[in-house]
């Protein structure tokens, strides 16, 4: 959490009106969905009444949250902890340009993919994902 907290304040003002991103980035970190689910809650409770309500939400199955979730782990090795942060802003922007589902992950991939600069972490990052399946849930077998 300390990482989450230290990677939001880089991006700028630590303020009321920026906790959503916060929340965003520790959520990423949390890895257990019922854990997730109760520290959203948890946060919705005891938000100020004066902090503005967060983008919507993208509603997905848990398969593709798993997905999801190993493209962030393998783009924020890519670019660093920024990567969540991006993320975030390109799954609002390929969520908006359809409905989420697997067959349009490729799509995803190559948005994210767009964001790294080093030709070799690119490389590494595409192949990993390969057409938006990342190689460890292809290796577990369907989801």
């Amino acid at each position: 959490m300390d990482r989450c907290v230290t990677d939001w304040s880089a991006m700028g003002s630590a303020d009321a009106n920026r906790t959503d991103e916060l929340v965003e980035l520790i959520c990423m970190e949390i890895g257990d969905r019922e854990i997730e689910a109760a520290f959203r809650r948890a946060v919705h409770r005891h938000r100020p009444a004066t902090t503005p309500a967060g983008p919507r939400q993208i509603l997905v199955s848990p398969a593709l949250a798993r997905e999801l979730s190993a493209i962030m782990e393998a783009f924020c090795q890519a670019i660093g902890p920024v990567g969540a942060v991006v993320m975030k802003s390109k799954l609002r922007q390929w969520a908006d340009m359809g409905s989420p589902s697997p067959q349009r992950l490729g799509d995803l991939v190559a948005m994210l993919a767009a964001e790294i600069d080093d030709e070799k972490a690119r490389e590494r990052f595409s192949t990993h994902c390969g057409k938006g399946r990342p190689r460890r849930d292809r290796a577990d077998g369907p989801a």
